[in-house]
């Protein structure tokens, strides 16, 4: 609206062109926490329940990208949120506050507007300047995932500065981004840990990046490269992969990632190598993820994702386990929902917000086969297998990581962990109403494996099949 308003008062008329996504969904999981599971305590793949071991919820959300042109060379862009992706659940919409209560409404207050990215862009003879809070993408989505598809839960943002160059077929990309300045602009903060989030340590984030790109376009090929230098002074654990971890942080990422289609034939692959140091840690991690397609027929289409993401192993001085961002997914309920969170805080009004869509790919080797058939121009049909083990497990003594909590544990049960992380079926059903409008029917059968057995104690975890079902309607404008 504030936007609106200062495209009325300008001297001269503006152009504006508007695009977006609008979704609703009805989610329901079945099972998701067995009735009489074992509960050997927090942080050990134990999934508790509210009381019901059944999930049925609704989301709303939408998200508008309003472009405004000043002139031939510079534009000012933005995305703008109603609602969360996450949190926007139907329910959720009613007043905190006792006294703004209806029993008539669920009232719209905590249906929050917010601006979540927002640019400037200038287009010069050395190639396009963007400054301001950037959407970040590269590759399949590995490590930096915009989230443009409908039901992104997980956006990557940057705020910074970067130039996109093109030499012929090579497009070059520099930037820096800020991920933190701590409590203040001068360092550490003088008021310590009662007037402070992070006391008087400074907490300084900054990543550096370098993407170069080759696309040939008349080969159908496309190959590149990104290096992503981060460096932290006394960050603590601020945006780290492991929570316990004090101290500052000098990372490096090497991504690579190429494309190239054989006649019927599409191939895709991205490659990022973590490595560097997290406070007095050592980091090596590594991942690699790949997409094939194969139109066989017309009104069929062989899909298929096949990849690994380095686990962490007893080592307490070095980290080894990549994850990939949570985005990227290759199922319907195997690392997409988060079931250990359904009995946690969704309301956004409590002091501790737990996503039910927090289960990113990490210490996994997996396999996925996704057909999409389409029986007509309007219809789809997307069944798919999945199976994926864990490459690291717990020794039957000492150390071993839980994913989860993101911390080390000690094991005490004498057993060792078991390597399935498990097998899933899923089905789904697509209507195209027509351009904008998209009507989809998901469903997933997930029959979780040893590894989450495993709890690090005496007893063993329950595990029994997860059932889903989601309704969703998407439109794109």
């Amino acid at each position: 609206m504030i936007l609106l308003l200062l495209v009325g008062i300008a001297a001269h008329a503006l152009e504006m062109d508007w695009s977006g996504q609008f979704w609703t969904e009805l989610q329901a999981i079945g099972n998701y926490a067995p009735t009489g599971a074992y509960n050997p305590g927090a942080g050990s793949y134990y999934v508790p329940n509210g009381g019901s071991t059944t999930a049925l919820f609704q989301n709303v959300f939408m998200r508008v990208r309003p472009r405004l042109l000043v002139n031939d060379n510079i534009f000012i862009k933005s995305e703008w949120w109603v609602g969360d992706p996450i949190y926007g659940l139907f329910g959720m919409s009613v007043p905190s506050t006792v006294d703004q209560q209806q029993y008539n409404s669920t009232g719209q207050r905590s249906s929050v507007l917010s601006a979540q990215r927002f640019w400037a862009e200038a287009v010069t003879d050395y190639g396009t300047i963007q400054v301001g809070k950037l959407p970040l993408s590269w590759g399949l989505g590995l490590i930096w995932n915009s989230g443009e598809e409908l039901y992104s839960r997980y956006m990557s943002t940057g705020d910074g500065a970067r130039l996109i160059a093109k030499y012929g077929e090579l497009l070059v990309v520099p930037g820096v981004y800020v991920r933190s300045i701590g409590d203040s602009i001068g360092g550490g903060c003088a008021l310590g840990v009662s007037g402070c989030v992070y006391g008087s340590s400074p907490r300084n984030l900054t990543d550096y990046s370098l993407a170069v790109t080759y696309a040939n376009t008349d080969e159908n090929f496309e190959v590149g490269f990104q290096a992503i230098k981060r460096i932290g002074t006394g960050a603590g654990s601020l945006l780290l992969p492991m929570s316990e971890v004090a101290g500052p942080m000098n990372l490096t990422t090497f991504d690579f990632t190429g494309k190239k289609k054989f006649g019927l034939w599409h191939l895709a692959v991205e490659v990022p190598f973590s490595s560097g140091t997290l406070g007095s840690m050592q980091v090596q991690a590594f991942g690699v993820a790949s997409e094939v397609s194969w139109k066989m027929a017309s009104g069929f289409d062989l899909k298929s994702k096949f990849g690994y993401a380095s686990g962490q192993n007893n080592e307490v001085n070095a980290f080894h386990a990549m994850s990939f961002h949570p985005n990227y997914h290759i199922a319907m309920i195997m690392f997409n929902y988060q079931l250990s969170n359904f009995a946690r805080g969704q309301n956004l009004a409590s002091a501790a917000l737990s996503s039910p869509y927090y289960n990113p790919i990490v210490n996994a080797l997996y396999a996925a086969i996704a057909p999409v058939i389409k029986p007509s121009e309007k219809w789809s049909l997307r069944p798919a297998v999945i199976w994926a083990i864990a490459p690291t497990t717990a020794a039957a003594t000492g150390s071993y990581y839980d994913y989860w909590s993101q911390t080390m544990k000690t094991n005490i049960s004498g057993k060792t962990q078991g390597v399935a992380l498990g097998f899933e079926v899923d089905f789904g059903v697509s209507y195209a109403w027509d351009d904008a409008v998209l009507f989809q029917w998901d469903n997933g059968f997930y029959l979780p494996g040893s590894f989450y057995a495993f709890s690090g104690t005496s007893g063993q975890n329950i595990t029994r099949p997860v059932l889903a079902s989601a309704l969703r309607m998407g439109v794109t404008f």
